[in-house]
């Protein structure tokens, strides 16, 4: 299973009010891991050649890890206010 299948499981469950406290620390904190392991040497040369190409496929193995990277975040940064709450209890 995916790491973005498990964040929808996640997002669904805190839909409905319940916050696993141990396995959503794990999910957030594997995230921010995964985020800063495939963070590109150059934020801004990721983002030129993403201008520069116009379209979504990839082109080199960089573009890809640059994605994956800020997508991680992104579900990381989504997840954290569940996170706290799940400890606030």
């Amino acid at each position: 299973m995916s790491v973005y299948a498990v964040a929808i499981i996640f997002c669904l469950m805190g839909i409905r009010g319940i916050f696993p406290r141990y396995p959503l620390t794990i999910v957030v904190i594997a995230c921010f891991v995964g985020a800063i392991y495939f963070w590109p040497e150059s934020v801004s040369g990721w983002i030129g050649q993403e201008i520069e190409q116009g379209d979504l496929t990839m082109k080199t193995p960089e573009m890809e890890e640059g994605r994956e990277s800020f997508g991680l975040l992104i579900v990381a940064l989504v997840m954290l206010p569940g996170l706290i709450r799940s400890w606030k209890k």
